[in-house]
């Protein structure tokens, strides 16, 4: 099942944001970071579990370069299975509100993008986000985010915040699948 987020017991001020087809209603975005729009993925790490694989590539498209995931979920379900694309996330994140990429994948699936802070495994936080084969410009307000884990606080503390991931898990995948996931134009908004 592919869904969007379920909220529980949230009151009308904190509910979730109206969407339409065309998407999230969104104010238009004033200054923007420019993270990643083609050339070398500089920085970039793969993580992973053993059994798993990940590669990194930077392919070529119409507009110039993107980057390529390509990952194969493979273990037990007691070693919990990932696959994780891990960019810097620099200091910049601080100024800004949001988090937009464009990004699609060979079939339908779900991807977890996570904020990371240092300190033993990290803290995090995560949203899912929904791919498949159309490529589409995703837009993830960093207020947005819920804690993955135990962290000291419910919303990330963007100044700690070091990496930002790209997951594939069995919380959305299941063990034994492979796939590729292409992103581009990555960016902090505000």
């Amino acid at each position: 099942m592919v869904s969007n987020p379920i909220y529980v017991g949230r009151g009308r001020e904190t509910s979730a944001p109206q969407e339409t087809l065309a998407g999230p209603r969104r104010s238009a975005p004033r200054t923007f970071t420019t993270l990643y729009d083609g050339g070398p993925a500089r920085g970039w790490t793969v993580e992973k579990t053993g059994a798993s694989d990940a590669v990194l590539d930077v392919i070529g498209a119409l507009s110039g370069t993107q980057l390529l995931l390509r990952f194969a979920i493979s273990g037990t379900v007691a070693e919990s299975p990932y696959a994780a694309f891990v960019m810097p996330a620099t200091a910049a994140i601080a100024m800004y509100d949001r988090l937009v990429f464009t990004a699609r994948a060979d079939r339908p699936m779900r991807l977890s993008v996570q904020l990371r802070a240092p300190g033993g495994e990290g803290e995090r936080w995560h949203r899912s986000v929904y791919l498949d084969r159309t490529p589409r410009a995703i837009e993830l307000p960093f207020n947005e985010f819920r804690p993955r884990g135990t962290t000291t606080s419910a919303l990330p503390v963007l100044s700690k915040v070091d990496s930002i991931l790209f997951v594939v898990d069995t919380v959305n995948t299941k063990i034994g699948s492979n796939g590729q996931i292409q992103i581009d134009d990555i960016k902090y908004v505000k």
